[in-house]
């Protein structure tokens, strides 16, 4: 899942920045929904400081999605 949060963190801002991609952007509305817990930071730093806002996505929301899948693997027992 960590993998996957990279890779759709990757494809939604290469909608943002090359405009013939543009219509991928759209994918970063659905990952803020899906990282709720950590992107409610992202809402607030975003008003002042995009950057920041997206790089804390690309770190807090890869650790929360690993933090997750750690959790998921103890509770199966694999």
């Amino acid at each position: 899942m960590p993998c996957l949060h990279v890779c759709l963190w990757t494809v939604s801002y290469l909608g943002m920045v090359i405009p013939s991609l543009q219509y991928l952007g759209i994918i970063q509305s659905f990952k803020l929904l899906a990282d709720l817990p950590i992107s409610i930071l992202a809402y607030v730093l975003a008003f002042n400081s995009p950057g920041l806002a997206a790089l804390w996505m690309l770190v807090g929301g890869t650790l929360w999605w690993y933090f997750l899948s750690c959790i998921a693997e103890h509770l199966l027992g694999s």
